[in-house]
């Protein structure tokens, strides 16, 4: 009886789900090379990562404006460090998206930090100090937790940099002249940002372009504010050009003998079908956007090229 027991208890356990199971699952690693995932992650000045000050996670959901930290089967998020020449593991241990079904396709973004700054992304994010970063969005498919399938590399994955770590700089006096106010602060560094927030403990946010000055005049407004000045150990970089996520098709077939048809994959709030007659031209819009995931176009009597953008917005 006692034996019988314990095997009555060991099956139940079994069949008692946990929390992530059914959930698309990854490996949590930039380097994997059975398939082809090499994508170390380095500091502003193009240095490789290392150690227990930077710590690195996985993002993802079924829309890029709807990612998720990942998580392990006790629902806590899932931080690691990095170990040497900017690349970090996990293991073979699973990670997964929760909202994200088992083999589904999901949009991923790996997120790293300097941990000096702060014990999260967004709290190092928040601080407006620079020292954090994210690779570019990717899009994959998971295998599913819970089961004996190992998790999915992170194909697509791509090497990134962080932004280049800032600091506060020695206020010298902010007084009124007139209508204006007048800031001012010692030198030190190359360029300086000055930022500003109505109320301590709100976000930042920056006044004007990054200055070499070490003074700035600004007209008064009509609420309190609070500022502060930002040293840049280098020149501020320019933002990189918006990047449009691509859209998975899902095909282009042939309707009667005047008619194509092409289909793709949902993730976008909008859609703008695009075409060109050779690759290497410019491509150009077909019809207005649309919301459906599919269209059909009238074939015109020479080669046509397609493809599909998807709007955030």
């Amino acid at each position: 009886m006692k034996g019988r027991l314990i095997l009555h208890c060991a099956l139940l356990n079994l069949l008692l789900p946990w929390p992530g199971f059914g959930q698309a699952a990854f490996a949590l690693r930039n380097r994997y090379a059975l398939y082809g995932v090499n994508a170390p992650v380095f500091d502003a000045q193009g240095v490789p990562l290392e150690g227990t000050n930077y710590l690195v996670e996985l993002s993802g959901g079924p829309r890029p404006d709807a990612l998720t930290p990942a998580r392990d089967d006790t629902q806590s998020r899932i931080i690691v460090p990095f170990g040497t020449q900017g690349y970090f593991s996990y293991g073979l241990t699973e990670v997964f998206i929760p909202t994200v079904q088992g083999f589904g396709w999901a949009w991923l973004q790996v997120r790293a930090w300097d941990a000096r700054l702060g014990a999260t992304y967004e709290e190092t994010a928040a601080r407006g100090l620079g020292g954090y970063g994210e690779s570019p969005l990717f899009y994959a498919q998971g295998s599913q937790a819970g089961w004996t399938f190992l998790p999915e590399p992170l194909i697509g994955l791509r090497p990134f940099r962080l932004r280049p770590t800032t600091m506060a700089v020695l206020m010298r006096s902010i007084r009124q002249q007139g209508d204006q106010v007048v800031v001012e602060w010692n030198p030190g560094f190359k360029w300086y940002q000055l930022q500003q927030t109505p109320a301590l403990g709100e976000p930042w946010q920056n006044l004007g372009a990054p200055t070499t000055a070490t003074s700035v005049t600004n007209s008064i407004s009509g609420s309190a504010q609070f500022f502060r000045v930002i040293g840049l150990l280098e020149a501020p970089a320019q933002p990189p050009p918006p990047v449009t996520p691509p859209v998975l098709m899902g095909g282009i077939c042939r309707e009667g003998l005047s008619q194509v048809v092409v289909e793709w994959n949902p993730g976008f709030k909008r859609y703008q079908l695009q075409h060109t007659p050779a690759l290497g031209e410019p491509w150009q819009n077909l019809g207005a956007p649309s919301t459906a995931t599919s269209i059909t176009n009238l074939i015109s009597g020479s080669a046509e090229f397609f493809r599909v953008i998807g709007l955030l917005e």
